[in-house]
């Protein structure tokens, strides 16, 4: 490295972790100051490193000790850095993980420091699937732009956990502290030792579980009774519908349900509006049907990693459907693509 390295190219990632982690001489250690100091964009590239490390190893730590004591071990193991927030980040870490084909969004929040129960947020961003192992040893796979938050320490009676999202829980046994996942519309999903699937995005109308080995339970609220029960069988889907209330319990494929997890959207005489939903959640793209006559087209196949336009190609040459991209404004880079169908 030498005192020339004032623009991006000169500086890479792994010698700015490096920095964070004090393992570079003091003369290094003058040159990438100087590069951060250079420009605003240089800067702003530190801080996400700097997150980047610190969630990391916050959440590597966070499983065995309390967040508070995770923060300050953290600390010690790497270089202060100044974020424009100021002190902020002790409360909030929020990071983006560049691991290969997972960039995971992290965020550790409490209360007050010294409060119990401490909980861990995980957030996917578009078109990611993540896997992790929660405190207790269950695997988890969350796909694109879901949220699953968890204590960092279960509690003796059981092991709950919430979701926004999808996700595929492999489940740990402790017949002793049932595992339940919670969605929206007070719905729950139980289960001690067991793999299930669960479809519980906020802007789609239907809730889905899909029990793979063994056996959950789902409980659902019921306009007549309060709250009903309904156990599923292996490859049995309930489906709850969150306009009317009502429930729809059928068998179901696994690979259809579940594929998302290995990458893979397996269709089988799939309706348009569930293929839309899966296309919708890997490529952060909204749909809008031109015509409701489209909803009568159904299909059967597989796609692995083709892009975007690739499978809308396919849709249209074996059903004729055409379609319209419009893309987001330079002036809201965040705003999801809006593809008509006609």
């Amino acid at each position: 490295m030498n005192t020339e390295q004032n623009n991006r190219n000169k500086i890479t990632e792994f010698e700015l972790i490096s920095y964070f982690k004090a393992e570079l001489s003091e003369d290094d250690r003058g040159c990438v100051e100087a590069w951060i100091d250079a420009s605003e964009e240089n800067r702003a590239l530190a801080e996400n490193i700097y997150t980047i490390i610190f969630a990391d190893e916050t959440l590597h730590t966070i499983n065995n000790i309390s967040a508070h004591d995770a923060l300050r071990q953290v600390n010690k193991k790497i270089t202060l850095f100044k974020f424009r927030q100021g002190g902020k980040w002790l409360q909030r870490i929020a990071a983006i993980l560049f691991i290969p084909l997972l960039i995971t969004t992290i965020y550790l929040s409490t209360k007050d420091l010294n409060d119990e129960p401490e909980y861990i947020s995980l957030r996917t961003n578009p078109g990611i699937v993540a896997d992790f192992k929660l405190p207790d040893g269950t695997k988890v796979w969350l796909n694109a732009l879901s949220t699953l938050t968890y204590p960092a320490k279960f509690s003796t009676k059981n092991r709950k956990v919430e979701l926004s999202g999808e996700a595929y829980f492999d489940v740990e046994t402790d017949k002793k502290r049932p595992f339940i996942v919670g969605v929206s519309n007070n719905i729950e999903v139980e289960a001690t030792g067991t793999e299930f699937n669960i479809d519980a995005y906020d802007n789609f109308g239907q809730i889905t579980a899909t029990l793979a080995e063994g056996s959950i339970k789902m409980r659902y609220p019921d306009k007549e009774t309060g709250i009903k029960t309904q156990i599923l069988k292996p490859e049995e889907k309930i489906v709850f519908d969150k306009n009317s209330g009502n429930i729809m319990l059928t068998t179901a494929s696994t690979l259809v349900e579940t594929g998302w997890k290995d990458g893979l959207i397996y269709l089988e005489n799939t309706p348009l509006e569930h293929l839309l939903h899966t296309l919708s959640k890997r490529f952060n793209a909204n749909f809008v049907l031109e015509n409701n006559s489209l909803k009568e087209n159904y299909f059967t196949g597989v796609f692995g990693t083709q892009d975007l336009k690739l499978i809308l190609q396919h849709l249209e040459i074996s059903s004729g459907i055409k379609h319209h991209v419009k893309m987001p404004t330079e002036n809201d880079p965040e705003a999801r693509i809006t593809i008509r169908l006609y």
